[in-house]
């Protein structure tokens, strides 16, 4: 893992983070999706955020500077959440789950991050509603976020195998707008 990520060149990001943030995002909608219940909690808003789960996780693969490990990260404990807890995934909590499950797959596999103000500008919520999402998130998990290196290989594994194994999207992209289709094709697939 990159302990200093900041230093990605925009060919890495583009290549690499971008189509993370994507994934996760598709992955999230699936288990939205899948849900048919939810509940009231700090992870719902009032109102359906303006901007698209898929266009969101672009925005953060581009300004969050983070290893795509950490994209990794967020997607196994999304899938350990929703296991537990899917009554919480819903089209009106969504993005703040994703900027949560985010924001602690950029703690867990980084030795040199930003502050939670410079995450939570990105994340387009105030440093205190970050805080309580990222308390609330680790409650959650029951504090476990732990996930190990053999978990973060099957998940990339899975998520990039070479074409001669299945219809994967390759990371080398033109545009980022061909990659968001594809992705979502994938993730019609599945």
């Amino acid at each position: 893992m990159n302990s200093n990520s900041s230093f990605l060149t925009r060919e890495e990001i583009s290549q690499t983070t971008i189509p993370m943030a994507i994934h996760l995002s598709s992955l999230i909608e699936s288990f939205c999706s899948a849900n048919k219940t939810s509940v009231d909690s700090v992870f719902k808003c009032v109102v359906p955020v303006p901007i698209s789960l898929t266009e969101y996780g672009h925005r953060l693969g581009v300004y969050m500077k983070a290893d795509p490990s950490a994209y990794i990260v967020a997607a196994i404990l999304s899938e350990r959440l929703f296991e537990k807890h899917s009554e919480y995934f819903c089209s009106l909590s969504a993005h703040k789950l994703m900027c949560s499950l985010v924001l602690l797959g950029v703690k867990f596999t980084q030795d040199i991050i930003f502050g939670n103000s410079y995450y939570a500008e990105i994340f387009g919520v105030s440093l205190t509603e970050l805080n309580g999402l990222e308390l609330a998130m680790l409650r959650l998990l029951n504090f476990s976020v732990f996930v190990s290196a053999q978990e973060v290989e099957r998940k990339k594994l899975a998520l990039f195998k070479p074409r001669s194994q299945a219809k994967q999207p390759s990371l080398q992209r033109t545009s980022n707008h061909s990659h968001i289709h594809q992705l979502q094709s994938q993730q019609q697939q599945q």
